[in-house]
């Protein structure tokens, strides 16, 4: 895919590229409602395309019963205003809520939807929702009886669009909060949607379908995790209109984004690991442009994931793709233990990332310094350049206390320059970077107290003055033994 976007200007420097989502969307793009067949594909619902999936169908775990009888009807408490959006599933509308006058989205079932797959997954959000009252989650207000008897789900109505827009769209994202440095700005998003889903796994649901289409991005910058329609609990902490997650025998979920337990309908082992897959999937999505399965098709897509190794593209942030590949490990053990997990390794790279940049600036300079210094390179100009802003680089980041290899690239960068001087015979020289190192090697003090010159005579001095004490270096042995002792001493 081609960029459309031009270096992003970040810390990372100007190598870092993201690349725009491309808008197109095929079949995988979808949501799978219900494991299809071909002599069943009339009750398959899906957000938005039109979803084929080998296998017969297996009945979905089956939803407690719930006072349906009870819901009030939705005519004389809200006004219908029009309509705000659709999908395959449902049909979103603006209302005015009459006794407290004020807006709001009811979210029905959508007219060409199968109306016991669809109204199963509505019913399904409306109470992982309401069970979850969370800055990051769009709040439930109320239950009500629609046209047709079917259910409506009343909410908080959100102005905004859906973060897969400002993936596609870098401009989008500068145009209407002003950001320049682009993957800050996703990074943020994701640790509002790490923030949301945590709080869910902590009231023991799983959302089961994250993708940036069920991320809305509101237009005072306000992050709503969208579609609870594939919520299940993972225990009983889990409201119990909510089947359990280890019932689970079907394949449903997003194919371009899904976990290999989720592909292969095994609600054993769905757990907390589950959502954090789905969350480092959408890492990738936003260092990668593109969804992380492959695939035209959805038995294509579903092929590829068991076989999932993530391919990041050069220039990525060393940390964020470590991320991403224990995210998305196949094996749910290797992944991080939870949402606040991957929540806490984001925040920690948005606070070091700056440093991280001189650190990695330093690494290349130590790197081109001692291929110098191998090849016996005479540009001391040049030479001191690089060392200048190797030292510069290693010395931040030892202060920053968060990055211990620094002290060893120092040392390193101290070493090869202390060689050079030797080489060059400029005594002075390397004492003076020496004189740093704690301990200096033996080798580099044996090779400089072979180079000792004569002791020069004791100055003389006035009267009432404390003489210059002569460095014992200047009549100190060559051999190593007596070297290092002189060294100690200094």
């Amino acid at each position: 895919m081609t960029s459309l976007s031009g270096p992003v200007s970040t810390p990372e420097g100007p190598q870092l590229t993201l690349i725009p989502l491309d808008p197109a969307r095929t079949a995988a793009d979808g949501t799978l409602r219900r494991e299809p067949s071909p002599t069943d594909s009339d009750d398959l619902a899906l957000d938005s395309a039109e979803t084929e999936a080998p296998g017969e169908p297996t009945a979905p775990p089956p939803l407690p019963a719930a006072p349906e009888a009870e819901l009030r009807p939705l005519s004389g408490a809200y006004e219908p205003l029009g309509r705000l959006g659709e999908g395959g599933a449902g049909i979103v509308h603006l209302a005015r809520q009459l006794a407290l006058d004020r807006p709001v989205a009811i979210k029905s079932v959508h007219p060409r939807a199968t109306r016991s797959t669809a109204r199963r997954s509505l019913l399904r959000e409306a109470r992982a929702a309401a069970a979850l009252e969370h800055p990051n989650i769009v709040p439930v207000y109320d239950l009500v009886k629609g046209g047709g008897d079917q259910p409506g789900v009343v909410m908080r109505r959100i102005a905004g669009e859906t973060w897969t827009t400002y993936l596609c769209s870098p401009e989008a994202v500068s145009r209407d909060f002003g950001a320049r440095d682009l993957l800050g700005w996703h990074l943020g998003v994701l640790i509002q949607v790490c923030n949301a889903i945590h709080f869910a796994h902590s009231r023991g649901i799983l959302h089961r379908d994250l993708k940036p289409d069920n991320v809305m991005i509101g237009a005072f910058g306000e992050v709503y995790v969208l579609d609870w329609g594939l919520a299940t609990r993972v225990d009983e902490r889990g409201p119990a209109l909510l089947p359990l997650a280890r019932d689970e025998r079907r394949v449903v979920g997003t194919p371009r984004f899904m976990a290999p337990e989720m592909a292969a309908a095994d609600g054993s082992k769905l757990s907390a690991r589950t959502d954090t897959y789905l969350i480092c999937a959408l890492l990738y999505t936003v260092l990668a442009g593109r969804g992380p399965h492959l695939g035209e098709s959805v038995e294509a897509t579903l092929a590829a994931i068991a076989h999932f190794q993530p391919r990041l593209p050069p220039g990525s942030p060393t940390r964020l793709v470590q991320l991403v590949e224990r995210g998305m490990a196949s094996d749910p053990a290797l992944r991080p233990e939870s949402a606040e997990a991957v929540r806490r390794e984001l925040q920690s790279y948005l606070e070091e990332r700056g440093v991280e940049s001189i650190l990695t600036e330093a690494q290349h300079q130590l790197a081109a310094l001692l291929a110098a210094v191998d090849r016996a390179e005479t540009d001391r100009q040049a030479l001191y350049r690089r060392f200048g802003a190797a030292r510069f680089g290693f010395t931040q980041a030892a202060r920053s206390g968060a990055h211990p290899d620094a002290e060893g690239g120092l040392r390193a960068a101290l070493i090869a320059m202390a060689r050079y001087e030797l080489r060059q015979g400029d005594v002075r020289a390397a004492d003076v970077l020496l004189a740093e190192l704690e301990p200096p090697p033996e080798d580099l003090v044996g090779r400089r107290a072979a180079r000792s010159p004569p002791a020069p005579p004791r100055p003389r001095t006035a009267p009432g003055t404390r003489p210059t004490r002569t460095p014992p270096s200047a009549s100190a042995p060559a051999s190593s033994s007596s070297a290092s002792s002189w060294w100690a001493g200094r």
